[in-house]
């Protein structure tokens, strides 16, 4: 997770904050063997992919309980 959230690092982001915190929340409930195989996976993808935001576009950052697993309406 901390190399994914380290890409989100470049402008523009590879991923955008929705699927970060998808991913995040995945890593809590998933079996950890299947999920560091995946998350290794999708880390190597997105080093590669191009980025899912437009350059120049705003980044915002939330912060706090907005965000707990909860709140997101959809896991699609």
């Amino acid at each position: 997770m901390r190399e994914i959230s380290l890409l989100r690092r470049i402008s523009p982001s590879p991923l955008d904050a929705l699927a970060f915190i998808k991913l995040n929340h995945a890593s809590f409930y998933a079996d950890p063997v299947f999920m560091v195989d995946r998350l290794d996976s999708i880390y190597r993808h997105l080093r590669d992919e191009q980025p899912a935001t437009p350059t120049g576009a705003p980044r915002i950052l939330l912060i706090g309980p907005n965000i707990g697993a909860g709140i997101i309406p959809s896991w699609n």
